[in-house]
Order: structure tokens, then sequence, then C-alpha cells
């Protein structure tokens, strides 16, 4: 589960986040967002990568953020 962008980094390491756009708030759009921004249900994640990192995102469905569950991991 994901819950900030700190989350995603370390999950996905070879993709970089660009920006976030906060999922219900129109208009607000976060560019070179800091790892402690949250992340929610709806947020739309812009992202860099090499392909075959981003095919793999891809190939494994939507990220979902969970902000109630803890990864074990």
């Amino acid at each position: 589960p994901l819950r900030s962008v700190r989350g995603l980094q370390q999950a996905m390491p070879a993709v970089r986040v660009l920006g976030v756009r906060p999922g219900g708030r129109s208009g607000e759009f976060v560019t070179g967002p800091p790892s402690d921004v949250e992340l929610h249900a709806g947020d739309q994640v812009v992202v860099m990568g090499h392909q075959r990192e981003l095919d793999r995102l891809l190939d494994e469905g939507p990220v979902t953020a969970e902000p109630d569950s803890v990864d074990p991991a």
C-alpha cells in the first residue's frame, strides 16, 4: 500500500515522480512533489522512468493508496 510519494519511490525506485494532481481538488497540481506529500485514492500521479519499468507499472494495474493499511515489509 502506498500513502506518500516516498512510498511510491521506495516501491519503484526506477520510476521518478514528476507531479501529483490531488483528486477532487481541481486546478491544484504539485510539480516536483516533496516525498512527504500524501497520496489518496483518485490522485493522478505523473511519473517518468525506463520503458520496462513503466510497462511493469501498467501491467500491475492502478497503484492504489490505502491510508489505513501498513505494509509489514
